[in-house]
């Protein structure tokens, strides 16, 4: 859509539009479609939600007023630890800040709350309860417990910091900090639609186009008169899979090997933008 050299950058551009369709032998459900991003306009500051997959009205496909779908990208996911050794021997409160939000236990010797192992379980239950809040998930093994970030790239790093309050107890802390897709490494983006509960059903015969948009304010910018340039690819079999609703099979198909690498667009924004 649009020029394909010398594009004006735009913070809403419809790149592409993709229309997938259904041969008259039977429909089809949509399960997944993966576009790969490439190209020197791509930065590690390039943010996830650079990219967006409109739907037939123009609505955003992770929308619960579109599709419902959710989207992951190939841009690495920030994690950390929080191990907990000793015993603790008395009664009080462990807090934790994550992400400059406190998280709070009880510790009773009394009530069992006085190993590391349960005290960790602890941490897990109360921070997954506070997930939408702290952007982590978590779980737990022994003494240890590990975060995961709700966000991928480096939007969604974490940081951590507490003490331990009871006699016997430690904290010790560790972070992994995550980077954001960059013109080094394609960018991977799927969109993964539900199958059971409004599931996009493209009939025999028919078809459905969505529209592929970019934030162009979230890529990098070319030097002097020099341009940068970004490319989108369904670049595997499994980028796009689907159920075959003729056969009932329970199990996804996927695209020929004969028709991968398809390119969906390239383009060169105008220099020095």
């Amino acid at each position: 859509l649009g020029s394909q050299t010398s594009r004006v950058k735009s913070s809403v551009d419809n790149i592409a539009n993709i229309t997938v369709a259904a041969n008259s032998a039977g429909g089809a459900t949509l399960n997944a479609l993966t576009i790969t991003f490439s190209g020197n306009a791509i930065s590690s500051s390039t943010a996830t939600s650079t990219y967006v997959l409109r739907d037939a009205n123009n609505v955003n496909v992770t929308s619960a007023s579109s599709w419902g779908a959710t989207m992951s990208t190939g841009a690495q996911t920030a994690t950390g630890t929080i191990t907990i050794t000793g015993t603790p021997t008395s009664v009080g409160t462990d807090t934790v800040a994550i992400n400059s939000s406190n998280i709070s236990v009880s510790v009773a010797t009394s009530t069992g709350n006085d190993t590391a192992t349960l005290v960790a379980s602890a941490f897990v239950s109360a921070i997954n309860a506070s997930s939408s809040v702290l952007n982590v998930t978590a779980t737990s093994t022994g003494g240890v417990v590990s975060l995961t970030s709700t966000a991928a790239g480096a939007s969604g790093n974490i940081t951590l910091s507490g003490t331990a309050s009871q006699n016997g107890s430690t904290f010790a802390f560790a972070t992994t900090n995550a980077s954001n897709c960059s013109s080094a490494t394609s960018c991977p983006v799927t969109w993964t639609f539900p199958t059971s509960t409004n599931p996009l059903v493209i009939s025999a015969g028919g078809s459905y186009t969505f529209t592929l948009q970019t934030n162009d304010s979230n890529f990098a910018t070319g030097s002097g008169s020099a341009s940068v340039s970004l490319s989108a690819t369904l670049q595997n079999t499994g980028d796009l899979t689907y159920y075959d609703n003729s056969t009932g099979a329970g199990s996804t198909v996927g695209l020929p090997t004969t028709v991968v690498p398809k390119s969906i667009t390239n383009i060169t924004f105008a220099a020095g933008t």
